[in-house]
């Protein structure tokens, strides 16, 4: 999933559900300036049935994706 903030934005919150397949482990990636780093921000249902990001206050321009593995 991939959200880029264009406009001023309190709080972003990315939340995925899952049905029979369910997530094993997953991480946010944020790109900004040409630069990409790799966030320690999901919360992940202990079963693997949901995951979600919130993020406090995004930056105009910056990327962030949510990625998943099953």
């Amino acid at each position: 999933m991939h959200y880029i903030s264009d406009t001023p934005t309190e709080r972003v919150q990315m939340r995925i559900e899952f049905g029979t397949d369910r997530c094993t482990s997953a991480y946010v990636s944020k790109g900004a300036n040409g630069a990409t780093e790799t966030l320690d921000i999901v919360d992940r249902d202990p079963n693997g049935a949901w995951i979600q990001v919130d993020i406090e206050k995004p930056k105009g321009g910056h990327e962030y994706t949510l990625m998943w593995h099953w």
